[in-house]
């Protein structure tokens, strides 16, 4: 697939707000090899934030989705 980015808002609205965080970032965890609570002590959240997370029952900040990803 290719990402036409001459758009910003069209590409903004058809991959970012259709992306299903929670799934990605279970997929990701998954791929590593972490369970939620492994990847919670990483992190310095708490399993339940997580499973928040994962379920998208709570949205973490910037700031924590990019902890998330580096852990």
């Amino acid at each position: 697939m290719s990402l036409n980015f001459s758009d910003p808002i069209s590409f903004w609205k058809k991959e970012v707000l259709n992306t299903d965080i929670g799934l990605s970032l279970r997929q990701l965890r998954q791929q590593r090899g972490l369970t939620q609570e492994e990847l919670a002590d990483r992190c310095e959240l708490t399993k339940g934030f997580i499973s928040q997370v994962e379920r998208n029952l709570a949205s973490p900040s910037i700031a924590t989705l990019i902890d998330m990803l580096e852990c």
